[in-house]
């Protein structure tokens, strides 16, 4: 019967998704996870000055709310790494989900719920890629205009999570992310 109501669910949130995504998401059967979201990396445009690397994007996007994006985390919540989850920032402005992709080592964190009229629910917010070093993850990091910058994020903490996307070398106040569900403790 539970197996039967997930199965509901994904049908359900794959229609939403097929409806409200661009590009369209892929689910997959996997051993051991039963299904796996991703969204496919849309094409960009790379602008290299000095050692900062700037690549416009086109928008990609992932109408979810927070509720769903939490059954949907459910379905393998025994599989999740440290990373994947529902995180809202310091100013408790804007609230993301973070997720495996298909590529390996690779994770995706969209808009879930924000206040900033600038960002809007399901948009894509930054794309993260593991590194050699426990819980440091190579980022792209999407301002509002929708450019994108290449830096560096940490999850560290113990007790809560905390993730920080490091944007000091652009003269811009680094972004911290709480870890709001599921709780993991380090």
């Amino acid at each position: 019967m539970k197996y039967l109501r997930t199965l509901a669910i994904l049908i359900c949130l794959l229609f939403i998704l097929g409806c409200a995504i661009a590009p369209q998401p892929e689910v997959e059967k996997k051993r051991g996870n039963p299904f796996s979201l991703s969204v496919a990396v849309p094409p960009k445009v790379s602008l290299s000055i000095g050692s900062t690397k700037i690549e416009k994007k086109q928008p990609a996007y992932i109408d979810m709310d927070e509720e769903t994006f939490k059954e949907f985390l459910n379905i393998d919540i025994e599989g999740l790494s440290l990373l994947e989850g529902i995180w809202y920032n310091d100013k408790k402005t804007i609230t993301i989900g973070i997720r495996k992709s298909r590529n390996k080592g690779k994770y995706f964190a969209f808009i879930l719920e924000s206040t900033d009229p600038d960002s809007r629910q399901g948009e894509l917010l930054a794309e993260f890629t593991e590194t050699r070093y426990n819980h440091v993850f190579s980022t792209e990091y999407y301002w509002e205009n929708k450019s994108a910058v290449i830096t560096k994020s940490h999850i560290s903490g113990k007790g809560k999570l905390d993730l920080t996307i490091f944007l000091l070398t652009l003269d811009k106040e680094s972004v911290n992310f709480i870890k709001k569900y599921p709780i993991t403790y380090q």
